[in-house]
């Protein structure tokens, strides 16, 4: 007597249906489609930077943090003269991640730098790293500072760099090119005008932006140069009396305890 066979299916097993819906939610998710093949509203937030953060991160920016939201997504240059803990890096972050999560796979491209490659890598890239991981956002973020995403085509391209060019090779910025570009210059006071100049080339179109925040650490300079009266940069100042801690804003405890205290003022 012949041995009864299991039919076959043609169905995958268990841990092939769990290893191809991974596959599928990484790939579609940095297409901008979700696991079901719904396009994904990109446009809903393009315009709106602080209720992405609120919605796909579940975080709350207080008013001088959607202040610069709102003028990055309004103007070319944003200029940010800030005290020290102000959330500053971890606006940084936030917005790169925006950029990138509003526009479609290979349309739009992020560039940070700052003063040091440390600062690059420690302060920044690991709030972006962070942000990444937090919000299960497309694609993957390296430990070198890279953001990738993947094409339909089955690779992966980077839409985000952070690099510390030497003072006076601004070439190592060149060959970017996207309609959407957004340039961060963090711990900008430090920053060489090579790069500066570098920086503004790669945020001449229209539809690019350029954010310049830091600390008032030095007398002059190209940040110092922002804030004259003759400057186009769009303007924001943020005194350590301006942060919730000092003017009684409702903010959430947790948000609260990372920015300036009386304590610190006091002492």
């Amino acid at each position: 007597m012949a041995l009864k066979r299991k039919a076959d299916s043609g169905k995958p097993g268990a841990s092939e249906i769990t290893a191809m819906d991974h596959f599928k939610t990484v790939l579609l998710g940095g297409l901008g489609i979700d696991a079901e093949g719904t396009q994904t509203d990109r446009t809903k937030y393009s315009k709106d930077p602080v209720g992405w953060v609120r919605d796909r991160l579940g975080e709350h920016l207080w008013s001088k943090q959607q202040t610069i939201c709102e003028s990055v997504r309004d103007n070319r240059l944003t200029a940010v003269r800030s005290a020290h803990s102000t959330g500053k890096s971890f606006l940084a972050s936030r917005l790169a991640a925006w950029w990138i999560e509003t526009h479609n796979p290979g349309e739009a491209f992020v560039v940070t730098t700052a003063t040091t490659a440390s600062q690059v890598a420690v302060v920044l890239w690991r709030e972006i790293g962070r942000v990444h991981a937090k919000g299960n956002l497309s694609g993957r973020v390296t430990l070198n500072n890279k953001w990738y995403v993947p094409t339909r085509h089955g690779n992966e391209e980077v839409v985000a760099l952070g690099i510390k060019p030497k003072d006076y090779d601004p070439t190592a910025l060149h060959g970017i090119h996207a309609r959407w570009v957004l340039v961060i210059l963090d711990e900008a006071a430090g920053i060489a005008e090579p790069l500066w100049t570098a920086a503004d080339s790669l945020a001449s179109g229209a539809d690019c932006r350029m954010l310049a925040i830091g600390n008032p650490d030095f007398p002059v300079g190209e940040f110092v140069e922002c804030f004259s009266p003759r400057s186009s940069w769009n303007k924001i100042h943020i005194s350590a009396f301006d942060t919730p801690n000092f003017t009684g804003e409702e903010v959430p405890d947790e948000l609260r305890h990372v920015l300036a205290s009386m304590v610190w003022q006091e002492e």
